[in-house]
């Protein structure tokens, strides 16, 4: 029997403790995904033993059977960028929670807004995951979040654990900025995303067992202990499409005594159309009016993550499970090329190495609409382009975390005495 490629699925539950497989549950593990692929690599290793003849040896493999193998392992697939659906104000995860977590990023179950008055702020941006109060309260751990660099020209203030304020001026612990709002109470409108390095490494819920049925007889490629990258594919009047990639260590192959799952559903939201993106760009210290006149028409923001799979031999199978040892995400995007007046001056930001706040969205409808927030992306490079016969500018933006002091704020609550900022480069927010 041949294996058809339309059968195949894929299955992902998130593991107690790294390494260490979870247990499948196909009717609520089960993703709609596009091409999914998978690529399996056994520890293998040459003999040069002299033996009078250039004939190649048999190499040396340590895995001893199909159900028992020591290689790694490498999934790929795509997802449509979708939104939880109608329960997403009361703290309702996307179902790529567990897959964002295994890719070095934490939740933000309670993200709410203030509608603020956005020409009123001063002395921002707030930074992200700062204390923020009332002009007449005291700050303490209790106190809400800002969540993200939350600056001039917005028109909401997003924050976490937030209640009443007490006044309509808000003001930030350690910052000095503040900002007026139209009321003392926030609103609740989703859950939010921020990557964070201690999620890179061996915490619970942040590695994956990725089940991949391949056959229609219910065949399977299972790896776990994996951690993973992504890149984010917006192209115009298209719906998103997130791209994963996930290493790992494969735990079996089976093709025996199993069969097709049957209890699986496919349950996503329709993914929103990438189209009326709301746009906005400007330094990201300046305390002026974003730019929104941006034509182009594709972005690609690429999580960057470097994912190293750890050898074990004191393990049967010969590794421990994937950790990420660095990430560098970036964007490119197209904007058509224009006169600086008036205008984002894209020139004068690239050559003297300016930061710009970014915000965008896809989709409008509550419950499937995610928003996307960058602190500071640092343009590393323009390039002549072509578009329709007008002149683009190609460009290249690495996503950092700023040089005014953002998200430097610990658990406890306390400023490092360091101006860069950590764990803040970008914020996706599903609401």
């Amino acid at each position: 029997m041949v294996f058809r490629n339309f059968d195949r699925l894929l299955f992902a539950a998130s593991e107690s403790t790294p390494g260490t497989a979870a247990s499948i549950t196909t009717s609520t593990d089960f993703f709609e995904v596009i091409e999914p692929t998978f690529t399996v690599t056994p520890l293998m290793f040459e003999r040069f033993t002299k033996s009078q003849t250039l004939t190649t040896q048999v190499q040396t493999v340590p895995g001893t059977a199909k159900n028992t193998p020591v290689a790694t392992c490498e999934m790929s697939f795509g997802v449509e960028l979708a939104g939880p659906g109608t329960a997403v104000s009361s703290g309702t995860a996307p179902k790529i929670d567990r897959l964002l977590r295994a890719c070095g990023f934490a939740p933000v179950s309670n993200v709410a807004k203030y509608a603020v008055t956005s020409t009123t702020y001063s002395s921002g941006p707030f930074y992200h995951n700062e204390n923020i109060e009332g002009t007449s309260g005291s700050f303490s751990s209790a106190d809400a979040k800002s969540f993200g660099c939350n600056a001039y020209g917005d028109s909401e203030f997003l924050a976490y654990s937030a209640g009443t304020l007490g006044a309509t001026s808000i003001k930030s612990e350690h910052s000095g900025a503040t900002v007026t709002a139209t009321g003392t109470s926030a609103t609740q409108i989703g859950v939010g995303y921020t990557p964070v390095t201690a999620y890179t490494d061996d915490s619970a819920n942040t590695t994956v067992t990725l089940r991949m049925v391949v056959g229609g007889g219910g065949e399977y490629v299972e790896m776990k202990g994996a951690k993973g990258t992504f890149d984010i594919t917006f192209t115009h009047g298209d719906r998103v499409v997130i791209n994963f990639t996930f290493s790992g260590v494969l735990n079996e192959y089976k093709d025996t005594s199993v069969s097709l799952p049957t209890d699986h559903v496919y349950t996503a939201e329709v993914p929103p159309a990438w189209i009326s993106t709301g746009m906005k760009v400007q330094e990201d210290t300046a305390a002026s009016a974003y730019w929104t006149g941006s034509l182009f028409n594709a972005l690609t923001l690429t999580m960057g993550n470097e994912v190293t799979i750890r050898e074990d031999t004191n393990a049967t199978n010969g590794y421990s499970h994937a950790v990420i040892t660095g990430r560098a995400p970036q964007l490119t995007w197209n904007p058509d090329a224009v006169v600086s007046t008036g205008n984002y001056d894209f020139w004068d930001k690239f050559l003297a190495g300016k930061p710009a706040r970014m915000r965008w969205s896809v989709g409008s409808t509550a419950g499937n609409q995610i928003d996307f927030i960058v602190t500071s992306a640092q343009f590393s490079g323009i390039s002549d382009g072509d578009r329709d016969s007008v002149s683009i500018l190609d460009t290249t933006t690495m996503l950092t975390g700023g040089s005014f002091g953002s998200s430097i704020i610990t658990a406890g609550g306390s400023p490092s005495s360091s101006t860069m900022g950590a764990d803040n480069e970008f914020q996706i927010l599903f609401r």
